[in-house]
């Protein structure tokens, strides 16, 4: 191999691992964002909770505060077929007051939570999304014709 079959190889790897590093930074700063946007919403959810049956309201930033600290899913169940666009079931940890700790909660009203996740959340995380994969993908492109 030449010297300059050398330098393709090494300047590759450098621009493949900070594209990497920059599509993951990107990835994680437009969920922090839509996060904080979710949060600074006053909006409530009826939850029920799962050890002590009871139903209470929440806010956003109650329950994504906890998920930052506790790793949990947001595991929507649909409705009928696979790729179904309706949720019937989401589950998170929220603060119960009448369990005092952080357990395991029902939202009653997912529709509600699905549709400001996808009108607040959801542009803030596309956008980031596209400011991560559009630089690497237009340089790699610029690139390759080299």
């Amino acid at each position: 191999m030449t010297i300059w079959e050398w330098i393709k190889i090494i300047f590759a790897l450098v621009f493949f691992v900070s594209g990497i590093t920059w599509v993951i930074y990107n990835f994680l700063k437009g969920r922090r964002l839509g996060i904080e946007a979710l949060c600074q919403l006053d909006t409530t959810f009826t939850v029920t909770c799962t050890v002590c049956d009871n139903t209470y309201e929440v806010a956003p930033r109650d329950f994504l505060r906890i998920s930052n600290f506790k790793i949990q899913k947001s595991k929507y169940v649909k409705k009928g077929f696979v790729d179904s666009e309706y949720a019937i079931s989401l589950q998170r940890y929220c603060p119960c007051p009448y369990c005092k700790r952080d357990e395991l909660a029902k939202f009653n009203d997912v529709d509600k939570v699905q549709e400001l996740d996808k009108t607040v959340a959801m542009p803030i995380m596309m956008k980031y999304a596209a400011i991560g994969l559009l630089p690497p993908i237009i340089i790699g492109s610029i690139i390759m014709k080299f």
